[in-house]
Formats: C-alpha cells, sequence, structure tokens
C-alpha cells in the first residue's frame, strides 16, 4: 500500500509542525506504506457523533488492523475553540477535520500547519482531485488540506406536488421567492423550515444562508475581503446580508 512512497513518519512528522488537516484516506494510506517506525496512536478531531463517528470507526478499523496502530477520535462541538486552544498549548491532533477552510487558512497564516508535501508525496493528489479543490485546500502555493466531502449549501428544497395542489408558480428570484411566501402564510400555511438545531453548535446552517446571499450580491472579492477581516461586520454589505436572510427567517409562519 506504498501509494506516496513514504515511510510511516506521517504521525511524527504532524507532531512537529502541530496540526495537519488532511483527508482520512490519505492520511491513512500514508501511514501504512512500508517503513521502519511505527506509529502508536494517530489522534483526530473532529464534530462527528451518531451515524457518521460509528462510520468513521468503521473506515479506520482496518487500518489498525494492518499497521498495529490505534486512532484516537476527539469529539466536540466546541471544534474552533477547542483546537486553537490546543494549538495554543503545543498539544494538538494530528489530524483536525474541519468544517471549512477558513480556520485552515488561519492556522496556516499562524504558522500552526505543516505543508502535506513534507509529509506525503503530492502526486497522486494533484491526479485525483481537480485544480479548483487543490487550490481550496491551498495557502500561498502551499497545499495544506484535501477534502473529505462536499455539500451543496445554495439548494432550496421544495414539494412539486405543493407546488402544482395549490397552483403555486416556481419563483425565479429572490423578490418572487419572497412574494411567494407571503402568499403561503396568507393561505395560512408554513412557507419555510429552516433546520437550525445542532446541540451546542446550532445557529451554525444560518452562516451558509448569509454567505450565499453575501455572494451573490455583493460578489466574491468582497467576500474575500470579509473573511480576511479585512471588512468589519458592520459593513453595509454584511448588514445587508443578515438582513436578507432575517426577511426569510424571521418570517411569521417559518
Amino acid at each position: 500500500m506504498d501509494i506516496f512512497g513514504k515511510s510511516r513518519r506521517l504521525a511524527l512528522g504532524i507532531r512537529v509542525s502541530g496540526l495537519l488537516l488532511a483527508s482520512l484516506s490519505l492520511a491513512f494510506a500514508a501511514a501504512c506504506s512500508a517503513g521502519e517506525e511505527k506509529i502508536e496512536t494517530v489522534t483526530v478531531m473532529g464534530v462527528w457523533e451518531g451515524s457518521e463517528l460509528d462510520g468513521f470507526r468503521r473506515v479506520v478499523a482496518g487500518w489498525e488492523e494492518e499497521t498495529g496502530g490505534k486512532v484516537e477520535f476527539e469529539g466536540t462541538r466546541g471544534l474552533t475553540a477547542v483546537l486553537r486552544a490546543r494549538v495554543d498549548a503545543e498539544n494538538p491532533p494530528d489530524i483536525a477535520i474541519l468544517p471549512n477552510p477558513a480556520l485552515m487558512k488561519d492556522l496556516a497564516a499562524d504558522g500552526d500547519l505543516k505543508p502535506l508535501d513534507e509529509v506525503l508525496d503530492v502526486t497522486q493528489l494533484n491526479r485525483d482531485f481537480a485544480d479548483s479543490w487543490i487550490d481550496l485546500g491551498s495557502v500561498e502555493g502551499d497545499l495544506y488540506s484535501v477534502s473529505v466531502r462536499a455539500a451543496s449549501k445554495s439548494s432550496v428544497w421544495y414539494s412539486p406536488k405543493q407546488f402544482a395542489d395549490n397552483g403555486w408558480e416556481i419563483p425565479k428570484t429572490w423578490a418572487e421567492m419572497v412574494a411567494l411566501s407571503d402568499i403561503i402564510v396568507e393561505d395560512g400555511k408554513q412557507p419555510w423550515s429552516i433546520a437550525l438545531e445542532s446541540g451546542a453548535a446550532s445557529g451554525w446552517p444560518a452562516t451558509d444562508w448569509v454567505q450565499e446571499i453575501f455572494i451573490h450580491d455583493h460578489g466574491p472579492d468582497l467576500y474575500d475581503l470579509w473573511v480576511n477581516h479585512e471588512i468589519p461586520w458592520t459593513h453595509p454589505a454584511v448588514r445587508s446580508s443578515f438582513e436578507k436572510f432575517g426577511s426569510v427567517a424571521l418570517k411569521p409562519g417559518t
């Protein structure tokens, strides 16, 4: 399983620099390759629980059996705060599974990450991932992360049957969507179901709405300035994006 041509130095190399954000399958494949150093324990931090965590444990069970190593998963809903505290205390996990690239970029800028090409042969990564995915996981030309999975965050789901039964037309613009929502409320129905509960992390799905609205209305360049803390949260574009989301989320009947 010498996919990357590296010895079992993955965990050791990661510990030297602090933190590596990587795809579990790639990291484990590298760790499984032949070499002289033995991996004892690989620590992974993330927010997974329930069926997601069960699936993760099934994946790593084969690696543990083959290598004799052990994977310790550290679950937390306060991932950002806990991870930063661990990095500051020089006691980070070997691998962190993050929900978005923003934290990864901040950690890379602070010098807390090790580029993947220092622990893996990234030739296989470049073959398996499109340039857009490589760019997403890179900071100033250095690759620090690969995506474990991706999700569509900008789709609005609806019931074709409900629309047909009530004679509603599918809106093509935001204004048409809001107008239809008002009609549905007037008809005594609930136009929206927005799931924001997520335990200690409740509310995070709302950030997807605000981000999508911001990029649509103000463009990616201004969004990058916001992500990089170059415009304040009180900026008119930020404020208008939150207000626009509120026009749906706070609508009666939602």
